[in-house]
């Protein structure tokens, strides 16, 4: 019968364990727990690594290959029931593998040394210094867990893969680290004293791992930050742009209305005296002029209109030829935005196609309905881009100073919940966004 008690309890110990891991796990990689699917996977993920441990149980009291096994029963199930990157989901079970043998080494020095038994003794004891000694297990673990979670926020999600690569090595390096400790410690005969020592090692050890964590998210956030910043100077670089071409446009306009009175003038004195050969050739002057300031594309947005036909202006005086179409209302998207981002799509077609030699073409088209809009802008290249370059990375000097482009057309897609596509057709290049509209409610 007492045999029967406490094999039941390890059974239920096992179940405890497994729920608080697997809800570390499942809520590190953001699984929804509010839909009946969600609570099925959780508690299938709970019974068949329970099944695993009780398996392992059966085997071995403990030995330092029995960490790897876990660390891998959980990222099987993981991979098979959760959603989230390969990377992050190996990250998660690792962490959560180091965290249950930090706790229950922790658990037990202490109480070897409260209760002046060897170690290895409190994992066969039956009596209530077991339950006491679980009981602060899976506490500290799930104190731990929650830890870990509050640091680890939406940032860590954001990391690079060489990021990722770093800390899953450490992890790895530590879990078996761990596990050769924990070994040496149930099978070799040391002193209170040793055992201790050994045991602080391991926390070391976890100390070392959250702390490699946590500056490594900082200097992703400082890096991020870093980048939003030049980011944010180089969409105000725009900004000032597009105003000044804005104000020239606006002064040009007066100049010609105030000039406009003196012509006419003239051309009815020219008139009047007979002189119509030289009126003629008069209006064909100012007629030649005003060609300068004709307007490629009219999309009903003054604002709009200044960037587009300015880039477009400076496109064609390149030797470029330039195509529009336009259809749709220009609403939904904040200006400033837009601006933005047409600005660096053609600062890029202008760049490419002037490398394109003789008949470059550079083609706008812009598309608007009521839920999301549509630019695309095309031009002409003399080989590919994406066979040699296929994440269109700058290959100007000083990389770090440039190459802001595509970022900032990628980061504004990604503002009105969008997406960008790249791609060639015949030697032309393709950039297309798709935005969708956000409507400001009262």
């Amino acid at each position: 019968m007492n045999d029967f008690f406490w094999n039941f309890f390890e059974v239920i110990v096992t179940f405890v364990e497994g729920f608080i891991i697997f809800y570390f796990i499942c809520n590190f990689l953001k699984h929804d727990f509010k839909t009946p699917k969600g609570k099925i996977i959780y508690i299938l993920g709970v019974v068949l690594k329970s099944a695993l441990t009780i398996l392992m149980n059966s085997i071995t009291l403990y030995d330092w290959w029995v960490s790897i096994i876990y660390v891998a029963g959980w990222f099987v199930i993981s991979c098979a029931l959760l959603n989230g990157k390969i990377i992050v989901k190996l990250f998660a079970v690792a962490i959560a593998e180091v965290v249950v043998i930090v706790s229950s080494n922790f658990v037990t020095a202490v109480l070897s040394v409260a209760l002046n038994f060897p170690p290895e003794v409190l994992f066969s004891m039956q009596n209530a210094y077991r339950i006491i000694g679980v009981t602060m297990c899976q506490t500290l673990n799930f104190l731990l867990y929650s830890f870990i979670l509050k640091i680890a926020d939406k940032t860590i999600f954001a990391m690079k893969m060489k990021e990722w690569v770093l800390i899953i090595s450490v992890l790895l390096i530590s879990t078996l680290s761990f596990g050769i400790i924990q070994t040496a410690l149930n099978e070799t005969k040391l002193s209170a004293v040793t055992s201790v020592l050994l045991m602080i090692c391991e926390i070391g050890l976890l100390a070392l791992n959250i702390i490699c964590l946590y500056i490594t998210i900082s200097l992703n956030q400082s890096n991020r930050t870093a980048e939003e910043l030049k980011l944010k100077e180089q969409q105000l670089k725009h900004e000032v742009q597009y105003a000044q071409s804005v104000r020239s446009q606006y002064q040009e306009m007066r100049r010609i209305r105030h000039d406009i009175k003196q012509q006419l003038a003239t051309i009815s004195g020219l008139q009047f005296e007979g002189k119509y050969d030289k009126a003629q050739k008069y209006i064909s002057d100012i007629t030649n002029g005003i060609e300068q300031l004709d307007m490629f594309m009219d999309v009903g947005n003054d604002f709009v209109n200044a960037i587009l036909n300015s880039k477009l202006s400076t496109a064609k005086s390149k030797g470029i030829e330039v195509l529009c179409n336009f259809s749709g209302k220009i609403d939904g998207i904040n200006e400033y935005d837009l601006c933005n981002l047409i600005g660096n799509m053609l600062d890029n077609a202008i760049e490419a196609a002037e490398n394109a030699g003789d008949n470059a073409v550079i083609e706008v088209s812009l598309f608007s309905d009521k839920h999301k809009m549509i630019f695309t802008v095309s031009n002409s290249i003399s080989k590919s881009v994406l066979n040699s370059n296929p994440e269109l990375k700058t290959v100007k000097d000083e990389p770090d100073l440039h190459g802001f482009g595509v970022k900032t057309i990628k980061a504004i897609a990604a503002k009105y919940n969008g997406n960008v596509d790249f791609y060639e057709e015949n030697l032309v290049f393709f950039c297309s966004v798709l935005l969708c509209k956000q409507y400001q409610t009262n």
